[in-house]
This record gives structure tokens, sequence and C-alpha cells, in this order.
């Protein structure tokens, strides 16, 4: 009997010691870079699947005495004894709210503006954009969002009836492996070519190497689009597929692939939580270029991305009412029930209101002015004839051809006198500054001075429109 009671006691104190070895190794362990919070698996048929990872509280925020401090708006420096001191362009307790949501008008609601409150936990982003050739938009919002988007889902679709002449703009990218094994395409053949999906071959070359882990590339077939789908809501059903560890108040930011979110927008959205659902943007409209400033009232003239709406949204998509932007998880599901048409309708079920509305996402359509920029048809004269050959016939230009020949000069004339694809002059013509441009465009603007300046300003064309 006493020989067991020992050998009892020898366990015990074996499990004992056993336990802390396992705490000091495990606590030992140095902490996964915020750079690597994303980690992919495989699913059973071979897609890859995104796992979402929270980052680090201090990436975001800073702390002055006992003061939580939103990095992005804080004077670091002035800021001390449980006080952030707040840099120009941003208000505040915590310098976490932009000058630009200063004017909305909930923001001046007691009832709605006591719920809004700073996150610990950051929301995680998720922005979803259709790809026709924008390479220029992309890499904006990647570059300039990527501390901040948690995840990029980016869809092109396979044109198989078309060609494309690499002369036309795009690069003559590597065909070489693709440089994060996580952007395979998952659709049945790997024979595709870099002219029918050319945001995958510039991936394959490396495109954005340093952020194709938060990259979901998704090639889209003409046959996904079921049942008269449009090319968004494709894309919203491969990102719900592809991204795991969701949780409901994570939040979509839907683009038609022509926008480019403000920083500072983007900091507030993720960072807070008690502001309104959902959240419509109006953007800064620019034609071509950043050298061409839609006018107010001619941006309904412009199509505002319909080539990736069904027919439905496109008649409710109205100027006057901009495309819903951001939405969480819960409300997308609860309100829209997942469905991009319902969610550009807008129109909420009135039994469905007193379950949405809650004190962390109260019910309220409201609209951010001035959320950022859309730049319509910025692209090559090549690429835009690219884009166009490439459009659906009932939504091509009346005046297009198949003809480079006589289509290319005839674009040059449209970005030359500022006339949208229906031959109507909507632009008034800007010099871009830094206040009027993105700024990951304005600091690289060498590298973008096809966006800066009217590239065919001082040629002579004559205008026959």
């Amino acid at each position: 009997m006493v020989r067991l009671r020992v050998r009892c006691r020898c366990i015990t104190v074996a499990l004992i010691i056993l336990h802390i070895f396992l705490g000091i190794w495990y606590f030992s362990q140095p902490l996964d870079s915020h750079h690597h919070f994303l980690q992919r698996g495989e699913s059973p048929s071979g897609q890859k699947i995104l796992h979402l990872r929270d980052q680090p509280h201090t990436v975001h925020f800073v702390t002055s005495g006992k003061e939580l401090c939103v990095r992005e708006g804080t004077n670091e420096e002035a800021s001390s004894g449980g006080k952030c001191v707040c840099i120009p362009g941003w208000k505040g307790r915590r310098c976490g709210v932009p000058e630009v949501l200063q004017r909305v008008g909930w923001m001046h609601v007691p009832g709605v503006i006591k719920n809004l409150q700073l996150r610990r936990r950051a929301k995680r982003l998720i922005m979803i954009s259709p790809f026709t050739l924008e390479f220029d938009i992309f890499e904006t919002n990647v570059l300039g969002l990527s501390d901040l988007v948690d995840v990029f889902v980016v869809g092109e679709v396979n044109h198989t009836t078309t060609t494309f002449n690499p002369s036309f703009g795009t690069d003559n990218a590597s065909t070489s492996n693709i440089t994060d094994p996580h952007i395979t395409p998952d659709i049945g053949s790997t024979n595709h070519t870099i002219s029918s999906l050319p945001l995958l071959s510039r991936l394959q070359g490396g495109w954005l190497r340093e952020h194709q882990h938060k990259i979901v590339y998704v090639p889209v077939l003409e046959s996904d689009f079921k049942g008269g789908g449009s090319f968004l809501q494709t894309l919203v059903y491969f990102a719900l597929r592809l991204v795991s560890d969701l949780r409901p108040d994570d939040l979509l930011l839907l683009t038609t692939g022509e926008e480019i979110l403000r920083r500072d927008v983007t900091v507030f959205l993720k960072l807070f939580h008690g502001y309104p659902m959902p959240v419509r943007c109006r953007y800064k409209q620019h034609l071509y270029g950043f050298f061409w400033q839609v006018e107010e009232g001619m941006e309904k003239n412009m199509t505002d991305g319909k080539e990736n709406l069904d027919k439905e949204q496109m008649n409710n998509a109205t100027i006057n009412q901009p495309n819903i932007c951001a939405v969480s998880i819960h409300f997308f599901s609860n309100a829209f029930e997942y469905q991009v048409s319902k969610l550009h309708n807008g129109k909420v079920p009135k039994e469905s209101l007193a379950f949405l509305s809650t004190a962390d996402e109260p019910y309220l359509d409201w609209t951010i002015e001035k959320a950022g920029w859309r730049c319509h048809i910025c692209l090559s004269v090549q690429r835009i004839f690219h884009k166009f050959l490439n459009t659906p016939l009932d939504q091509q230009p009346k005046w297009f051809s198949e003809s480079p020949s006589s289509m290319l000069p005839f674009i040059q004339r449209l970005i030359k006198f500022g006339q949208n694809e229906n031959l109507e002059k909507v632009g008034t013509a800007r010099l871009p500054s830094q206040e009027t441009v993105p700024p990951y465009i304005w600091q690289n603007k060498k590298n973008f001075a096809h966006l800066t300046k009217n590239p065919y300003e001082t040629i002579s064309i004559q205008n026959l429109v």
C-alpha cells in the first residue's frame, strides 16, 4: 500500500514537472509576425482555402498613458499623459475618425453615436473586385491598403472566344510556376493562355509578389454566370467558399473594379464598431485618368461598372443612390441572403429589421461622401479596345467594331476630348494634384504618367464625334 502511494506521488510530481516544462517551452516560442497571420490549407477538392487570423492590436494602436489611440491618426510624439493628439485630417478622442466622416448625419445623433466604440480586436476586411484589365486600380488598392485589408478576392473572366495581341498592352509575363502556390486556379483545366487570363499571367510573373499571400484569385468561366447572375455575385460565392474562419462582424468591401477606397475611411471601418449598416460609398468620378474629372450631374451618363452587374442590378443602380460598398457578413446573410442583387436594391424586409438592428450594428442606410476615387475606363487605348471586345454584345458601345485599325484612333479621340463610351462629353480638364489623386498614385506618379496627364493633349487629333 505504501509502495502504491509512493508511485502515485511520483507520477503526480512527474506530470507537474512535465506541464511546467511544456509551459516554459510554449511561452518561449516567438509570436508569428503579423505579416504571416494568414495561412492556407487545401480542401479535399484541391482548392486552396485561406484561413483568416487576427492581427496583433499593436499594429493599429498606440498607447498614451492609459488611453488607446489609433496609430494612423495620432501624432505619437505629441501624445502624452493619457491624451491622443491628432494629426491633421483626423478627429475624435482616439484620433480614429477621419474628417470626411465628420459631416455624416448619424455622427450628430446622440442615440447612434453613443454606440460607436473602438475595437481592440480589429474587424477582418475582405475586398472583392471584378477585374477587367484594371491593373493600375488593383495595384493601388493592394499596395495602399495591404496592411488594412485581410483578403483581396479578385476574379477575371476566361474569355475563350477571343484572342489578345500582347502588343495591346499586357506585359509578356513569364509562364513559369506561380510565385505563391496558393493562387492556383480551380477551373478544371490548367491549359489557359496568357491572352485569356492576363491577371493570372501577371501574378505568375511575380507581380505583387510580397502580397500574393493575401490574394484569392478566381478565374471565372462565362458558364459560371448561372441563372443570369453577375460577375460580382460569382466572386462573392467563391469568396465565401475559399475564405474560412469568417466571423459575423467581418466586413465585405464590394467594388466594381474601378474604385479606389480612401485609406482613412478603411481604417475607420476596420477599427470601429457601432456604426450603422449597410454602408454606401460615393466616389469622386474620373474618366480615362485623373486629368478628366466628371462634372456633377453628368455621372448618370457613365455606366458605373454595370458590365459587372446583372439586369436587375443595372436598373436599381442610380447615381443618386450609390451602391453599397461595405456590409458585415451578419448583415449580408440575414438582410440580403448573400444575394448581390438584393444588396444593390438595398431594401430590407420589415420583418428582419428588429432582428438586424443591434447596438453593434444599428440599421441605417447611409452614404460616405468622397469615400475615394472611381476611375472609369482608366486604361491604355489598346486595353480599352480589348475590354470592349470582350464585353457582351448587348453592352458594347454602338460605335464599336472589331477592327483595331479603325477603333484605336477613334478611342484616342475620346480620351483627348473627354468623351465617354456614349460619345458624350462628361469631363472637365483638371490638372491633377496631391489633393485630387490617390496618395499611392501621386507618390509614384512617374509610373502612372498615363493616369496623371492626358497622353493626347498636345497631339493633333480632329474631333469627328
